[in-house]
């Protein structure tokens, strides 16, 4: 289902015609709240979408802008009737994080575009997995409305959802001696954001963040890396490792929808949907001193190249090592110029084969696909 809607994206992220958006009149059943969590594989979720609690069906969430900020835990169900969403209340929320934080840094998640909750649920415990995670694991669920052709709907909601992102980070970060940022997609921008905004405002917090990953980041390109210039400029910044691709289809088509290409895609001919091929590493010259581009384009997976961050188990494996500050081995090569041969700093090209955390990154992936 995951790859189809990937596709779908891929055919109709601009197309014309107005999607189909549930009536918020609808919506009007209280949602119970309750102070018993009795899963522990549960993701603690903040939301700042609208829940629908009707009597009679399992509570879910839905596409729409919530009238307040929600907090919970969502089991990982394999369908929405399977895996619905608990409400705590808020110092509730905060004993569970705390219970479940062990002295580990919390894991916060922000899923990207068109994603609905059960699918950012297993994808924040797959990530989980893939990096043996002994702490929270934490989701930001923001209104992307479902279809691609909601795109830039989803896009204003980002935009709308940004201070929200802020003060869940400012929260995790004041609170919690560690968090390992990660954001895909289209909440890769509101990761970045949250950790620059963070990090001019407290400083001192911004070094309590390990690592910020940002997967196949759809964010404009010039923008990312004068953001992450800006954010390199804060002292105490942590790494950042940026995964990319010139295989990603939806980055690809994010282009050609926006008119600008996407800071996950490596591609330097416009438009590679089109079909140019492979292009070259379009990343020439380090971005910053904590900056990583890592290429998985050779070890991409999928029919969309979208999600290499859970279903690549040699992207899952890098992440990984990067989190838990493995030696890569071999697994990484050096990016080189495609003019000159020469080496670029800050790049590098992941490869295929055995490394530290593959085995893990692959169980990882097979339970993703089993529940999926």
């Amino acid at each position: 289902m995951r790859i189809v809607t990937s596709l779908l994206a891929v055919f109709a992220l601009g197309a014309c015609g107005l999607p189909t958006i549930e009536t918020p009149s609808a919506i009007t059943a209280p949602c119970p709240v309750v102070e018993e969590v009795s899963d522990n594989e549960a993701v603690l979720f903040m939301t700042m979408r609208q829940p629908d609690c009707a009597p009679g069906k399992p509570a879910r969430l839905t596409d729409l802008r919530a009238d307040a900020v929600r907090f919970g835990v969502r089991p990982v169900g394999a369908h929405d009737d399977g895996g619905a969403p608990v409400f705590l209340p808020y110092q509730r929320w905060e004993e569970e994080l705390a219970a479940r934080g062990g002295g580990n840094p919390a894991l916060l998640y922000i899923h990207g575009f068109n994603n609905n909750a059960r699918v950012s649920t297993q994808d924040a415990r797959a990530i989980a997995r893939s990096i043996d995670h002994k702490g929270a694991v934490v989701t930001l669920f923001w209104p992307t409305l479902a279809g691609p052709e909601t795109y830039y709907w989803s896009v204003t909601n980002r935009d709308w959802t940004q201070p929200y992102a802020d003060a869940l980070l400012r929260n995790l970060a004041a609170r919690h001696e560690g968090v390992i940022l990660f954001g895909h997609s289209m909440g890769a921008r509101l990761a970045l954001d949250a950790a620059i905004a963070l990090g001019e405002r407290h400083p001192e917090w911004l070094r309590r963040i390990n690592q910020i990953i940002l997967a196949s980041p759809d964010i404009d390109r010039s923008d990312m890396i004068g953001k992450l210039k800006r954010l390199a400029a804060i002292e105490g910044v942590p790494p950042v490792t940026v995964y990319a691709s010139t295989r990603d289809k939806i980055l690809q088509t994010a282009w050609l929808t926006n008119g600008y290409p996407r800071g996950g895609d490596l591609g330097s001919t416009y438009p590679g949907l089109l079909g140019n091929g492979p292009t070259p590493p379009l990343y020439p010259d380090p971005i910053a001193a904590n900056v990583t581009v890592v290429d998985t384009s050779e070890v991409s997976r999928g029919l969309s190249g979208h999600a290499d961050y859970i279903y690549s188990p040699e992207t899952a494996a890098d992440i990984c090592r990067v989190v838990n500050r493995i030696d890569h081995g071999d697994a990484r090569v050096p990016a080189r110029r495609p003019d000159s041969g020469q080496q670029v700093a800050g790049s590098v090209v992941l490869r295929k084969g055995d490394a530290p955390c593959f085995d893990q990154a692959s169980r990882a992936a097979a339970w993703l696909e089993s529940v999926d």
